[in-house]
């Protein structure tokens, strides 16, 4: 359980250890399928009322809209069952009353005592239509459809429409296609710096793979696509993706390496049966070049059908040095590879979205990503302090259910607002503001 907002916090694995139905307190729960997750937040939403919070001030967030309407029906009923059953009630005041004595043992300040298990009841039933009760999308698309220039950074058109599926499927086929057209054609006005950047980016990606083809192409961007919350999530915090570490050596390129085990080299030549055979190994300009003179094999060895075993024994100091350098060159000329072909496959997939989100301002259109962005900004970004405040000015508590679907963009709002909430009390109450998380590891689907 925690009072402050540490998610390195270990998880309540087991719900009888400790009580997090206590409205008094922000816990995490780790419960698996079946083990009465719903029932622990519909619960809670009771304790929390009867200590004191309006229903509307408790915001409920789920993933699917069944969910959302089945965690509403179990309040209502949860608080319909308090009204009906006399040992109910008593059960809820007496852990009410613990939950209470606990939470003001040992301090000073006002804390307004709990409601009555009915009088709780009759609160929730008279509010039915103002609970709050969304999916993470419902809620996001609320706040960007209310601050729409300062979600989209004055980018997102206002008013906008959700995007279907098949609005969707039509515009990645759009911008796919001009994506590519871009590529090929010798002007084009207003895109005329992305026809440069495209240009030079194929080009990279060419000379790394000649048989690169369009459709292999396509399928890495739609691989990327479906990890977009997380290549944007990375940009704001200026993270690197996909970067490779290169391994330091202490040669600055091949000529230096080349240069530093030349004499090794020379000493391994001269044990060859045939050394002129391979001489022209000393003026190699790059490792393919080594290579293709048969004394160091691909795997950057030292043939053994040219170094037998005595011979072998009698350099092994050269031949050491003389691989170890060689593997680490390689190694650094594959690193470099990889970061310099990584980052244009990435700048194709910076290129591809923004022809897509043009697409989509141009129809009014946005999709759920464009709102999670936006929603994001709305509550993370300083210049939207003020917004982020009338956001949370009505809540007091969070309940986030199904935790482990929540993307790494999603929980960077979520944790941003939970932050902020678990850092105040209400003031008119005096009662701690909550955040409630509960999940199951085991189902995550990021």
């Amino acid at each position: 359980m925690i009072e402050n907002l540490n998610f390195e916090t270990p998880v309540m694995d087991n719900i009888e250890q400790q009580n997090p139905q206590n409205p008094y307190t922000s816990c995490i729960v780790g419960a698996s399928a079946g083990s009465g997750k719903t029932y622990q937040l519909s619960r809670r939403f009771l304790y929390l009322v009867s200590a004191g919070s309006s229903p509307s001030s408790i915001l409920t967030i789920t993933f699917t809209k069944k969910a959302a309407q089945e965690m509403r029906a179990r309040i209502i009923g949860e608080a319909s069952q308090l009204l009906k059953d006399k040992k109910r009630r008593q059960e809820f005041e007496g852990d009410m009353k613990c939950f209470y004595d606990g939470f003001m043992s040992g301090k000073t300040e006002h804390c307004v005592a709990p409601l009555s298990a009915q009088m709780t009841a009759k609160k929730i039933l008279s509010q039915t239509q103002s609970l709050r009760v969304s999916t993470i999308d419902a809620l996001f698309n609320e706040w960007v459809n209310r601050f729409s220039f300062e979600a989209g950074e004055g980018t997102y058109p206002s008013p906008y429409t959700l995007m279907s599926e098949d609005e969707n499927r039509e515009i990645e086929s759009q911008s796919w296609s001009k994506l590519f057209n871009l590529a090929s054609e010798s002007k084009l006005e207003n895109d005329s710096d992305i026809v440069g950047i495209m240009r030079i980016v194929l080009d990279i990606l060419q000379d790394y793979d000649n048989e690169l083809k369009v459709s292999s192409l396509h399928s890495i961007l739609e691989d990327l696509l479906k990890n977009d919350s997380i290549i944007w999530s990375s940009d704001q915090q200026g993270s690197a993706l996909f970067h490779f570490p290169v391994a330091k050596t202490e040669y600055g390129d091949f000529s230096e390496c080349l240069a530093a085990i030349k004499g090794n080299l020379s000493n391994i030549l001269n044990q060859c049966a045939h050394p002129e055979k391979y001489e022209k190994i000393l003026q190699a300009d790059s490792l393919k070049s080594i290579i293709s003179h048969k004394l160091i094999t691909k795997n950057l060895e030292i043939s053994k059908s040219i170094i037998k075993s005595k011979k072998r024994e009698l350099l092994s100091s050269d031949i050491e040095k003389v691989e170890s350098a060689l593997k680490l060159e390689s190694n650094k000329l594959s690193c470099n590879i990889l970061n310099e072909s990584s980052q244009a496959i990435m700048n194709i997939y910076k290129i591809w979205t923004m022809i897509k989100d043009k697409l989509k301002n141009e129809k009014n259109r946005l999709d759920f990503s464009d709102v999670a962005k936006g929603a994001y900004r709305l509550v993370s970004d300083i210049k939207n302090q003020g917004i982020s405040w009338l956001i949370q000015k009505n809540t007091n508590h969070i309940m986030l259910d199904e935790f482990q679907d929540t993307s790494l963009l999603q929980w960077g709002i979520f944790k941003n607002l939970s932050a902020e909430l678990i850092s105040s009390r209400d003031e008119e109450l005096g009662n701690p503001r909550t955040v409630f998380i509960v999940g199951d590891i085991k189902q995550s689907i990021y």
